[in-house]
């Protein structure tokens, strides 16, 4: 009979499996296990963890944009908690080490003063201002990048092995599960 007529209102055609066959495995473990572990957008994370059992050198790295943009979120988002501690950590750190020089700055700059005059007299008084305050804000830009840097990079290799883990852990003799739900 031939295919159905085109719409432009019919929901695309999406392999949930990203093209790894599903009979497959992933280091060991079935390929519909893993990708229900994943649960959503498993046509993107599973080609990347394929790749990344296949690969004889045990390559770790995929870019991933959310996680560059947005690390602490995005692994508190897929349950890598320790990791999101450590993002989250370094956050944090970042924003306190900008603190020296912003206390510099608003010591310069009298409060009823206008955003022209404080332009001005921040302008004039740059010299004022510790060195140390610039530092410790230039190692706090350069821990938050590298902590996007990093995550970015190597985000989706954590998740896929706390993906691996938790399956691991479903399928101890030990594991007890929810008993009372």
């Amino acid at each position: 009979q031939g295919s159905a007529p085109f719409s432009p209102f019919a929901p695309p055609v999406v392999d949930p499996f990203g093209g790894v066959d599903p009979a497959g495995s992933i280091d060991g473990r079935p390929v519909q296990e893993v990708a229900s572990m994943v649960a959503v957008n498993t046509p993107w994370y599973l080609p990347r963890f394929d790749r990344f059992s296949r690969s004889k050198n045990k390559k770790k790295i995929a870019w991933n944009w959310v996680a560059f943009l947005f690390p602490s979120y995005w692994l508190f988002w897929r349950k890598c908690y320790g990791a999101g501690a450590i993002a989250l950590s370094a956050s944090v750190a970042s924003r306190l080490l900008s603190y020296p020089l912003m206390a510099a700055v608003n010591a310069l700059i009298p409060a009823q003063a206008t955003y022209v005059e404080s332009r001005a007299i921040l302008s004039a008084h740059l010299t004022d201002i510790p060195p140390s305050a610039l530092l410790l804000f230039a190692g706090g830009i350069l821990l938050s990048l590298a902590c996007s840097l990093f995550f970015g990079l190597f985000g989706t290799y954590f998740y896929k092995k706390r993906c691996l883990h938790k399956l691991e852990q479903l399928h101890s003799p030990d594991f007890e599960g929810d008993a009372g739900a």
